[in-house]
Parts: structure tokens; sequence; C-alpha cells
């Protein structure tokens, strides 16, 4: 009976410490454009090198073996501010997640883009980097590959963010 007794906390602990080890990160992440790949004619203002291209905020939820990624997105045109769209959110794969790393990889395709994306936080500095094509009839308007330096942010932060209350500075 005093070995059932134990056995049976150590299968409640074990569980409870897995019920308890989510986390939730909030980030703000400025696209930054490092390499212009190709670009049609009409489209000469958006995606040029070392600039900003989009304005992005993840929410990583990581579980112990598993993770979700949420991403709000919102191109930035002339240096203006624009409302973010969710554009994307899913439950990332094994093979897309690597929590003991604190890497997460993301793959989104649909008509009118591809996006393939990592996002590290490994070190101090939590970084993105990743390839963005956005196309128009199977034609490539524009393909950049991007990196950005994010900043980690708290949940009320992140909710005015998401609204388009945001400022359009890099992030060291």
């Amino acid at each position: 009976m005093k070995k059932l007794l134990i056995l049976i906390f150590i299968i409640y602990s074990i569980s409870f410490s897995f019920a308890n080890s989510n986390e939730t990160i909030f980030l703000k992440c400025p696209i930054v454009v490092k390499e212009l790949v190709e670009r049609s004619s009409n489209i000469t203002s958006y995606a040029n090198e070392n600039t900003i291209s989009e304005m992005r905020y993840f929410k990583l939820k990581i579980k112990k073996f598993d993770a979700h990624l949420t991403i709000h997105s919102a191109m930035i045109l002339e240096n203006k501010s624009v409302p973010l769209d969710k554009f994307f959110g899913d439950n990332l794969t094994e093979e897309e997640t690597d929590i003991k790393n604190s890497v997460f990889k993301w793959n989104y395709t649909d008509d009118n883009l591809v996006d393939n994306g990592l996002l590290d936080l490994a070190n101090s500095k939590v970084k993105t980097q990743g390839i963005i094509w956005y196309r128009n009839g199977g034609k490539t308007v524009v393909k950049y590959s991007h990196n950005s330096n994010c900043k980690i942010l708290d949940k009320k932060n992140y909710k005015q963010g998401i609204k388009g209350k945001y400022q359009l500075t890099l992030v060291n």
C-alpha cells in the first residue's frame, strides 16, 4: 500500500509539473530587409535593403513538448504605421520546434505569400530571420531575406501593439 501511495504521488507530481510548464512569450519584431533577391518594377517603394518592411508581433506559447505561434503583421509603406493583420497562427510541428535549444521555425504559404522563418530565443538577444516572397498571379512581386532583433514585451504592450499602437523604430 505504501509503494502504491508513493507511485501515485510521483505520477501526480510529474503530471503537475508538466501542467505548469507552460510559458507565453510576447515579442515585437520589426522585419528588416537583409537582401533584396527579386522585385518587379511596379513596387519600388517597398522592401529596400536595410529598411523595415513589416512590423510583427509574435505570441509564442511554449509547452513541455510543443509550441503554438501566432504572428500579427503589418506591411510598412513610406514609414507609416498601419493596423496589423493576424496572418498566421499554427501549432508548430515537432520538426519546427526545438524547445531544448529555444529555436522555432514557421512555414506559411498561400496564393500571395510564402514566408519561411526562424525565431531564435537561445541568446540574450531574441532574433528572427527568414525569406519572404510576395506573389501576384503566380509571379513574384518581391522576394527578400530578412532579420531582426526582437524586443520581449509584457502582455499589455503586446495587446496595444496588435491594435496598431506601435512606433517604427528599430529594436536594438
